[in-house]
């Protein structure tokens, strides 16, 4: 048990070096390590023990009364914190509820708990990461800076999560730290973060449906427990529509859930939660396809023109050796870079299809219901909850019907009525309202992205300006020099060059490239009027 904790030592190491503050080390390190402490220790009890045991009459199988109390919400009555325990009430908050409406005080934090410290815990490695792992300048005695520092920090966290349950071994491939940066941040949100989020849920639901018990269903005890169990969760279950409008408690059990029978009444079926550990698997190789595409299509250029320039603390020798065979070659190859740089821009715009056309087989997945999913929680948020009904219940229903039919033991067909909770719904409705809104900002800072590069290809002067703003040790005057000879492909080149080699050897290169185009194009000049 102890074991998971190892990789934390890690985050407390003393470092030799001091980069930064005491208040600084405070943020990325102490409060990390609190929080995936506590993540772990949460999530563990979740899955592995019991999060919540029931006292309650025999006629419902515990596991089932215990499934539905967790997923749903339990409460306390305001009143009954104000008397006396042993003597008017039980326990502080529990007392007979009958005819005491509006009394009742739901908790149904518990189920956040596991996500809400992840998502703590993730955004401040997001943070961390997006941090340029590359340095600029290392005209010091330091040999590391703070963005390694960082990045080796968001390693250690993420192999702790991967020892949890040893289930999430190729995930970390996804955070390892890249010395050559291939693409934009905006596309490695795609393939990376996204991705790494998609596979991550997919082994948190496989492991649960293939190891826990993904259905619990309440029938008569005719049928096995198993049998039925069984049946309605390879089959499908059902709501009735008009159901989900009347009041619970007192018109029907369970939101979705009445009496089918006497007249054709409208049912939903649901047959989803069978696909959603593949549907999501899917959507992970899908996001993965671009990248892969730019993968081959790159082919290792930015990493051989390199040649190790990235590192500023190097002999003169070979510093001047190597900078001298960037040097030629950028000034063999001008020119020759547009569909090299175009396969990206390609590779961007069909993560932006990709991220779009993923709305719309969500959208298809869920009977057309997923579009609006996000706009009709925050609605539903915002208005009387007892005049609308709930979206998150409406899709990912906990409580569902299920119709078992068998001979008897005359030959007549016998109907068998379950009553089937869904477990898995409520972990499946945090991910697709999460996933709503990550795909709306994501197709959003994409479209973005898709526009910036447009401007990019038609505007030499947004080029100028860009590469001044990023990259100010360079002169203005050999900037534009270079802008006014080169086309798009070979902007794109030297940007993507200036983020990964050292800043001072990077400048020296593009003066020296500037002097020899002007040079060239001087020269050829004379010879022509000649």
């Amino acid at each position: 048990m102890l074991d998971i904790f190892r990789g934390l030592k890690n985050l407390i190491k003393v470092s030799h070096i001091h980069i930064d503050s005491p208040v600084f080390r405070l943020h990325y390190s102490i409060t990390v390590m609190i929080l995936i402490a506590f993540s772990l220790i949460v999530t563990t009890r979740q899955y592995v023990g019991n999060p919540i045991d029931c006292v309650h009459t025999k006629d419902i199988p515990e596991d089932v009364l215990n499934t539905f109390c967790w997923i749903h919400s339990t409460y306390t009555l305001k009143s009954a914190f104000n008397k006396t325990v042993g003597k008017d009430v039980p326990f502080k908050g529990v007392d007979n509820s009958r005819g005491k409406t509006g009394d009742q005080k739901y908790y149904r934090y518990y189920q956040w708990v596991c996500f809400c410290l992840f998502f703590q815990v993730d955004s401040l490695l997001s943070w961390a990461q997006s941090i340029d792992p590359v340095p600029t300048s290392l005209n010091t005695n330091r040999t590391t800076d703070i963005a390694q520092e960082l990045i080796e920090l968001t390693h250690h966290c993420h192999e702790l999560l991967v020892q949890m349950f040893r289930l999430f071994d190729g995930l970390k491939s996804f955070f390892k730290s890249r010395r050559v940066s291939t693409s934009g941040s905006v596309f490695r949100l795609h393939y990376q973060g996204t991705v790494a989020i998609l596979l991550t849920w997919t082994l948190v639901l496989a492991a649960r449906q293939y190891v826990g018990e993904p259905i619990n269903c309440i029938h008569s005890k005719d049928l096995p427990h198993d049998v039925i169990n069984t049946f309605c969760w390879v089959h499908s279950t059902f709501s009735l529509e008009s159901a989900f409008t009347k009041r619970v408690g007192s018109d029907i059990s369970h939101p979705g859930v009445d009496n089918s029978l006497g007249g054709q009444k409208a049912k939903r079926e649901h047959r989803y939660y069978q696909w959603v550990v593949f549907c999501l698997f899917l959507q992970a190789i899908l996001f993965y396809a671009p990248r892969w595409l730019w993968k081959n299509w790159e082919g290792g250029k930015l990493h051989a023109l390199m040649m190790d320039l990235d590192i500023g603390i190097i002999s003169e020798v070979e510093k001047k050796q190597k900078k001298k065979l960037l040097l030629e070659y950028l000034c063999d190859n001008l020119t020759y870079h547009n569909w090299w740089a175009y396969r990206y821009y390609l590779c961007e715009v069909l993560a932006l299809v990709n991220v779009i056309g993923q709305m719309f087989l969500m959208d298809r997945f869920f009977d057309g219901e997923f579009l609006m999913f996000g706009i009709d929680v925050l609605k539903f948020m915002e208005s009387d909850q007892e005049d609308r009904v709930d979206p998150m219940i409406y899709i990912f229903p906990r409580m569902t019907k299920c119709t078992f039919y068998k001979y008897g033991v005359s030959g007549e067909v016998e109907r068998h009525d379950a009553v089937c909770i869904l477990p898995l719904n409520v972990v499946n409705e945090k991910i697709y309202i999460f996933l709503w809104f990550w795909f709306l900002i994501l197709g959003v800072l994409t479209i973005g992205c898709v526009l910036y590069r447009v401007v990019i290809i038609m505007s030499p002067r947004m080029r100028v300006y860009l590469l001044r703003i990023r990259f100010r040790l360079i002169r203005s005057d050999d900037i534009r020099t270079i802008v006014r000879y080169s086309k798009m492909g070979d902007w794109f080149l030297f940007y993507m060059l200036g983020e990964n080699v050292d800043s001072m050897i990077f400048r020296d290169v593009m003066h020296e490239l500037a002097h020899r185009v002007s040079q060239y194009r001087g020269a050829r000049g004379e010879l022509t009027e000649a």
